[in-house]
C-alpha cells in the first residue's frame, strides 16, 4: 500500500524538480520521510558532465522528469521545415541523451540497488504534425528504457518509464486554449510514480 511507504533514509536524487510533476514527486517522497535533492535547468543535462556533481552520494531514487518543448523561448514543437540542426541535435539531448546520462549516473551510485524511474509523455505512442522532434526523443525514451530495465535487473535496479497523458505543468506554455479540467494534475501523476519507488 503506497500510504505505508516509508522512505525513512532512503536519498532520492529529482531531476527536473523544480515545477511541475518532478516538484510534485519531490514533495511526495518527502512526505515519507526520503531525503531529497532537486536539481533543474540550472542543470545543463545536454552536457556529458553534468551529473558529475551527485556520483558522490549513493542513492536509493533517482527519478528523470527532465524535458523540454522549448530551447531559450523558442518552441521546439514546429515544423521540420522551421528547425535547426541545432535545435534538433539540443532537443534529442535534452530529452533523450539525458536518460543515457541519467542510467550511467544509477550505475556508478546505486551499488546495492534502487529505484529508477522515468516520466516520459503520451507523445512517445503517435508522431504528429510539429511533434518530429519531441515524440521521437519520447519514443526513444520508452526503448531506452526497457533495453537498461534488461541490463539493471541483476544489480537490483528496479527501471520503470510512465508516460502521463497531458497535464497540467509549466511546460505546456507552448500551448493555448488547452482545457484544463480534460487534463491530469501534477499530484496524481506523483502519487502514480511515487508507488514504483518502494517494495
Amino acid at each position: 500500500n503506497p500510504a505505508d511507504f516509508n522512505a525513512d533514509g532512503k536519498n532520492a536524487l529529482i531531476l527536473g524538480g523544480t515545477s511541475g510533476i518532478g516538484e510534485a514527486i519531490a514533495k511526495r517522497l518527502q512526505s515519507f520521510g526520503a531525503d531529497v535533492t532537486v536539481a533543474g535547468s540550472e542543470i545543463k543535462v545536454q552536457n556529458p558532465d553534468s551529473l558529475n556533481i551527485f556520483e558522490g552520494t549513493q542513492w536509493d531514487i533517482i527519478v528523470h522528469s527532465m524535458g523540454a518543448m522549448k530551447i531559450g523561448r523558442k518552441s521546439i514543437i514546429e515544423l521540420v521545415d522551421n528547425l535547426s540542426y541545432d535545435e534538433w541535435d539540443e532537443g534529442l539531448k535534452i530529452n533523450l541523451t539525458s536518460a543515457f546520462l541519467v542510467a550511467k549516473l544509477a550505475l556508478k551510485t546505486m551499488s546495492n540497488g534502487g529505484h529508477l524511474l522515468f516520466i516520459g509523455s503520451s507523445s512517445a505512442k503517435k508522431g504528429r504534425r510539429k511533434f518530429g522532434l519531441y515524440s521521437s526523443a519520447k519514443a526513444g525514451l520508452v526503448n531506452f528504457v526497457q533495453s537498461i530495465a534488461e541490463e539493471f535487473e541483476n544489480r537490483s535496479i528496479m527501471v520503470n518509464c510512465i508516460n502521463p497523458s497531458r497535464t497540467m505543468t509549466k511546460m505546456r506554455s507552448v500551448f493555448t486554449g488547452e482545457d484544463p479540467t480534460k487534463m491530469l494534475s501534477p499530484d496524481r501523476v506523483a502519487e502514480l510514480s511515487t508507488s514504483y519507488c518502494h517494495g
